[in-house]
C-alpha cells in the first residue's frame, strides 16, 4: 500500500484532474484502487490510500505525464509518499 499526501490550490480543480486524466493515468500504472481523505484542519491537503505494489508506483511517479497531469490538477509541488504495510482491521 501508498500512502500519499498532496497539497493543492483549490480542492475543485485537484478533484477534477485526479478522477479524470488522474485516473486514467493509475489505472495504465496498474493502481487497483483509492481511499481519498481530507484534511480536516488543512483544507488544501489530501491523504491518498492507494492499493498499490511499490514498483508500479515509482514507475508511475516517473512519468512525465504523471507529472504533467499533477501540475494541471493545481498540486503545489511533490507528492509526499510513504510505502505501508496494513498490520490488521480492527472491529469498533
Amino acid at each position: 500500500m501508498v500512502l500519499v499526501r498532496v497539497r493543492f490550490r483549490d480542492w475543485a480543480q485537484f478533484w477534477s484532474v485526479f478522477t479524470q486524466a488522474g485516473a486514467e493515468r493509475r489505472r495504465e500504472h496498474g493502481s487497483s484502487g483509492v481511499r481519498v481523505l481530507r484534511d480536516a484542519d488543512a483544507p488544501g491537503e489530501a491523504w491518498l490510500l492507494f492499493d498499490w505494489e511499490r514498483e508500479r508506483f515509482e514507475r508511475f511517479l516517473a512519468d512525465p505525464l504523471v507529472r504533467e497531469t499533477m501540475t494541471s490538477g493545481g498540486a503545489l509541488g511533490p507528492p509526499e509518499v510513504r510505502f505501508v504495510d496494513q498490520v490488521d482491521e480492527l472491529p469498533a
